[in-house]
């Protein structure tokens, strides 16, 4: 990994985020930048993919949010353990593990346990990098076939690199158990409507003993009235095809349950 020819996460876009002309896939740069906090919960600004579906676009594509170096980000976290904080969960890591390797050299006592929740396009190295440091991996396999997320995401790779990150996290921690939700991988894949998640390629390569998380909360937002496919949340019929899958495939969905965001004759938004 470098800060001036990126390779930090899976894109690989090589831009030097040293320099402030430099727009790195992630649109953050040497500085990792915090989008939202509360207890228990880090979001960054800043994503490797650029989803037309993106629920939070000024975070996540704009890279707006609060610039932090290592020392401001390591008394963040050092914040949160003083707090009571057991877990606290880093979302949208990817793009930023270098910086929060930084921070985490700074806090040799840190205690609390850390959970990374990405959208499974992590890069190798920093996942190497990381071992020992993260509890909990939670990623979220957002699709099965490379057309889709060249069409939805803008990403190129994404099945393989996906596939890469998963395998690598299960590697350093095993499944997680439902008796212990801070230790180990969880896999999480949200149902899209028509099919566009793949969710039986997405899902099938999966090894025995992985629980899986499917979200049912699909909402369209930012650029989704772009695709047909994008303009109305996933139905009651559709999610419980996946569900279906999950169990086909000898996996076992996570017993955590969110409550239904839709009604069961369809549904309930769409975008023109």
């Amino acid at each position: 990994m470098s800060f001036t020819r990126c390779t930090t996460c899976a894109r690989r876009c090589g831009a030097d985020r040293t320099r402030e002309t430099a727009k790195p896939g992630c649109r953050v740069g040497r500085l990792a930048r915090v989008a939202d906090m509360s207890p228990g919960r880090l979001v960054f600004a800043g994503c490797s993919l650029a989803c037309l579906f993106c629920p939070t676009p000024v975070a996540n594509r704009d890279g707006v949010g609060r610039a932090v170096d290592a020392a401001q980000l390591a008394a963040i976290l050092a914040d949160q353990q003083a707090a009571g904080i057991g877990r606290l969960d880093l979302v949208h890591p990817a793009h930023v593990a270098e910086q929060l390797l930084e921070a985490l050299d700074l806090l040799p006592g840190l205690t609390m346990r850390l959970a990374w929740v990405s959208t499974a396009f992590d890069g190798p190295e920093a996942l190497a990098a990381l071992a020992g440091r993260i509890a909990s991996f939670r990623p979220e396999i957002k699709f099965g076939c490379d057309r889709t997320a060249r069409q939805l995401a803008g990403i190129n790779g994404y099945v393989a690199a996906s596939r890469a990150a998963v395998a690598a996290m299960l590697d350093q921690v095993g499944p997680m158990a439902p008796s212990d939700p801070d230790q180990g991988v969880l896999v999480r894949h949200r149902v899209l409507p028509d099919g566009l998640a793949a969710t039986r390629a997405a899902l099938g390569w999966l090894p025995a003993g992985v629980f899986v998380q499917i979200l049912d909360d699909y909402q369209p937002a930012h650029r989704a009235g772009q695709h047909a496919g994008l303009r109305r949340p996933a139905s009651a019929h559709e999610v419980a095809e996946a569900r279906a899958i999950v169990r086909d495939l000898g996996l076992t969905e996570w017993p955590e349950k969110k409550p239904a965001n839709r009604k069961a004759g369809g549904p309930k938004a769409v975008i023109p």
